[in-house]
């Protein structure tokens, strides 16, 4: 029987990898390939790993720093299996990445919802290596948060129709952190504040949201959330001295640059 501790890797918010409860070092450049292998589902050519993580180096250059980092991990168990010319990570080491996108999915046409949504919140909340700068990083960064984006405002929307207002409220408020601009996320809070009958909660959000997208990016928010402006906008109301300014097409994300 096999009692060697359970290998766990996290790149959401930051990078760890633990063994069991023991957290184990690992170097940059060994951290770099970890989560770049940990982002993708199937096997990659050592030649492309080596040209996306060190793009400055030469080929010659940049095997070598991939030889390096592979040597340089150290675990109980094996955690790159390398198939040829490829790589991949082993399967029997957990990624909360992975977790969290097929999580997404199942959010997306799963017939029936989970009890509670501290699990969902507390997974789906978190951001894909926020402090790391590398260029590779960002498309994927961009499309894990899209991905949980739609999860969440979905969710926030079916709770509420179910008479779970409150989850529907702390759903819908993990999407707006995850995109403070987003219109869908916005809608789907207001929402459920109006289905609990929290009218007040209701405008008090739309407003809070309406000044951001004007602050941020000169924008209006679409006839869908414009029911719940006041009927007379205050004197300083930045927007309201604005005539000239269009009113958004309804639909999600309904933003568009000036």
């Amino acid at each position: 029987m096999d009692e060697r501790p359970s290998l766990q890797l996290e790149i959401l918010d930051r990078f760890r990898l633990r063994a069991g409860t023991s957290e184990i070092e690992v170097p940059p450049r060994s951290a770099m390939l970890l989560a770049y292998l940990a982002i993708r589902v199937r096997p990659v050519r050592r030649s492309v790993i080596a040209d996306a993580l060190w793009p400055s180096l030469s080929e010659r250059r940049a095997l070598a720093s991939l030889r390096s980092a592979i040597y340089r991990v150290h675990a109980p168990a094996p955690i790159i299996l390398s198939t040829g010319e490829s790589l991949e990570l082993a399967p029997g080491l957990s990624v909360d990445l992975r977790e969290a996108v097929a999580l997404a999915r199942d959010l997306a046409s799963a017939p029936t919802l989970p009890t509670g949504v501290g699990q969902i919140v507390g997974l789906l909340g978190r951001e894909l290596l926020p402090d790391w700068e590398q260029d590779w990083i960002e498309p994927e960064r961009e499309h894990f948060r899209q991905l949980r984006l739609r999860a969440l405002d979905a969710l926030s929307t079916r709770l509420s129709r179910m008479g779970r207002h409150s989850e529907a409220v702390e759903v819908a408020q993990t999407a707006l952190a995850v995109e403070p601009l987003s219109e869908t996320a916005e809608r789907a809070l207001i929402r459920a504040f109006v289905v609990e009958g929290n009218e007040a909660l209701a405008f008090r959000a739309y407003e809070a949201f309406r000044r951001r997208l004007w602050h941020d990016l000169g924008l209006r928010p679409s006839a869908d959330l414009d029911q719940f402006r006041s009927s007379r906008p205050p004197i300083d109301d930045p927007i309201a001295r604005q005539p000239g300014r269009a009113r958004l097409r309804s639909g999600p994300r309904a933003v568009t640059p000036r």
